[in-house]
């Protein structure tokens, strides 16, 4: 349908009014066009991360996966596996395994921006040997890794002890109360070490960078000649 230039800026301007409402009643006073417009973004952003979590949760775990392992094989370690759960019970998203080291990790992330001040993780997850938990950051528009919050264990210790702060349901019964989720614990970020690369995060799971070497490199030097032959 044809719409006339004073209608169409008619509409623009009830548009944008919205938007700036919209605003307000979140609390947001824009000082100018530009600040607005941040913010307006902002709040795009939050929404499209919202309503698309799941695909978002799946490309970071691959982006993450795959940084890792780059980092591995510049570091000349080819003996990596990456498996994956077929049931989401045992607390863990992905089992990393290098040069003989077991790891079992469950991931979150988080855009850089995020509120978040907290994350809930599977109890079960304590039943596995080197269990960890790794808290991945990413811009909101380009989806660069890091920073990253680590939780665990060095390779090969007790199990880790998340605590006793119990979850709750996020919507409360008719009488107000929530139900408690007694196989779900809640960490802060403060519980957690704070990492800024995969490098990082390599060390943490596998153990010092010494470690991190090609099984090939323990090898005597006329059997490498020969691999590499």
């Amino acid at each position: 349908m044809y719409m006339r230039q004073g209608q169409r800026n008619t509409n623009y301007k009830f548009i944008n009014y919205i938007m700036y409402s919209s605003l307000r009643c979140r609390g947001l006073r824009p000082e100018s066009k530009h600040q607005w417009v941040r913010r307006l973004r902002t709040l795009a952003m939050d929404s499209a991360h919202s309503t698309d979590s799941s695909l978002r949760e799946k490309l970071i775990e691959h982006l993450f996966i795959g940084e890792l392992l780059r980092y591995l094989w510049t570091k000349g370690v080819r003996q990596v596996e990456v498996l994956r759960p077929e049931v989401d019970r045992g607390g863990y998203d992905v089992v990393l395994e290098c040069n003989g080291v077991l790891r079992h990790v469950q991931l979150k992330s988080s855009y850089r921006l995020a509120k978040t001040s907290r994350i809930d993780v599977n109890f079960n997850l304590t039943a596995k040997p080197s269990g960890c938990v790794i808290w991945i950051f990413f811009d909101a528009d380009t989806l660069a890794l890091g920073p990253f919050l680590w939780f665990g264990k060095a390779p090969g210790h007790d199990r880790m002890d998340l605590g006793q702060r119990v979850a709750h349901h996020t919507r409360s019964r008719r009488d107000g109360t929530r139900t408690i989720r007694p196989n779900i614990r809640v960490l802060r970020k403060g519980q957690f070490e704070h990492l800024l690369t995969v490098s990082d995060i390599a060390k943490r799971l596998f153990g010092r960078e010494e470690n991190l070497v090609s099984s090939s490199e323990h090898l005597p030097e006329a059997d490498q000649i020969r691999l590499l032959g």
